[in-house]
């Protein structure tokens, strides 16, 4: 057996992962809590030693397998200061020192030469956090995961913004640490986005979802099943449901709606609160309203009944990050409605394989005619390859693979 093939297998070369995660994960639907345990479930499978290091007020034991340590004070969602004007310069102080502190601390416990730190989830100031954290020289490597765009879309064109900039003079001064820093990302777009910023090599990575038995038809209910998974936001279009229930009912579409209602402790003002309801209002008896977070395998089981599921994503946000949420709906044959100008419509002018509406006064209307127009029962092959490549397998192959080459 050869070097390389030892070290894809789980060899000698490096058997210990460490994850950083500044999100605050949870078990019930949360996409960073899903991540990790995909991540930790292929690198178990083959034979390493997994840990994850993650915000000190989780509560869970266990992701997945791994043993979850609370340490960092503050996540990448977290406001930190109330007035937003002084939040971009308090977190970048905060992230810069006290974050920075927490990952030194990490680092110094868990750093040898067989160790892989991968920091998950990176947003602007926390890649400023590792840069100012590691230890140098560093003993094992560091895999920084790109997932946030540092762009905003302004008319339908994407412009930088003040994050760009920091990006930028981060991802330089982490140069210095060359061989021991490693880049990737698993969208196509971040990694054309962020390579412009960068001399150094950004790899991408495919997603790590379960395997999946990729539908190829798909027979519809005679009432056509139309869902909205994961907790209310405004940045994935929530507040455009009301308009479309109302706008379908109205036009008397055979069609019943099955509606995630829930917001996250912090989003429950107000705003939430008269968005709730107003979907209670718009509301039939056919329709199901879901109350609390769904355990995974339901929210499988919810995909898989669904013909039609909404991802009306802020193209501002998620211009060029993936959804996982899309590659579940592909996986299951459900039909994704999507919002322009993102990442999903990138999939779905590629794959064949759904519809793309814009975010405007007439969306109700929009989708009211897609759903008319009737949801194909042929699933293309494009969606097969595309689900099967986003896989926690291939996730592993090829970072490791990247892992071994010889760094530019």
């Amino acid at each position: 057996m050869s070097e390389t093939q030892k070290f894809i297998s789980g060899g000698i070369l490096s058997r210990r992962l460490v994850i950083l995660d500044f999100t605050r994960i949870d078990r019930l639907g949360g996409h960073s809590y899903e991540y990790d345990r995909n991540v930790v479930t292929a690198f178990l499978e083959k034979g390493w030693k997994c840990v994850v290091y993650t915000h000190r007020a989780c509560l869970l034991k266990f992701v997945g397998a791994a043993e979850i340590r609370p340490v960092f004070s503050y996540g990448a969602t977290d406001s930190i200061v109330r007035i937003k004007l002084l939040r971009p310069f308090v977190k970048f102080f905060v992230h810069a020192t006290r974050t920075a502190e927490e990952i030194r601390d990490v680092v110094l416990a868990e750093d040898t030469p067989d160790t892989v730190f991968f920091a998950q989830h990176v947003e602007q100031f926390h890649v400023w956090a590792l840069y100012r954290g590691l230890p140098k020289p560093l003993l094992g490597k560091l895999v920084i995961m790109l997932r946030i765009t540092s762009l905003r879309t302004v008319g339908g064109n994407a412009r930088p913004t003040w994050r760009t900039p920091l990006y930028r003079l981060a991802l330089h001064r982490l140069r210095r640490l060359r061989a021991k820093i490693v880049l990737v990302t698993d969208s196509e777009l971040l990694q054309k986005e962020y390579q412009a910023l960068t001399v150094s090599p950004i790899s991408l990575v495919p997603h790590p979802n379960p395997v999946q038995l990729v539908t190829t038809t798909r027979g519809h209910n005679a009432s056509l099943c139309i869902t909205a998974v994961g907790r209310l936001a405004i940045e994935k279009g929530s507040q455009y449901l009301p308009q479309i229930m109302a706008t379908v009912h109205r036009k008397s579409i055979p069609a019943r709606f099955t509606i995630h209602l829930h917001a996250n402790p912090p989003d429950t003002s107000q705003l939430y609160g008269a968005l709730q309801a107003s979907i209670r209002a718009n509301a039939r008896s056919e329709d199901v309203l879901v109350e609390t977070p769904l355990p995974t395998v339901e929210y499988w089981r919810q995909l898989e009944a669904a013909d039609v599921v909404l991802l009306l994503y802020d193209p501002s946000r998620y211009r060029n990050q993936i959804s996982g949420v899309l590659m579940d709906a592909l996986a299951a044959g459900c039909f994704p409605i999507v919002s322009d100008d993102t990442w999903m419509a990138h999939v779905v002018r590629d794959t064949g394989f759904g519809a793309i509406v814009r975010l405007d006064s007439d969306l109700g209307d929009s989708v009211a005619a897609i759903l008319k127009s009737g949801i194909p029962e042929s699933i293309p092959e494009k969606v097969r390859h595309f689900v099967q490549f986003h896989t926690r397998d291939n996730f592993f192959s090829t970072l490791t693979s990247i892992l071994q080459r010889k760094p530019v």
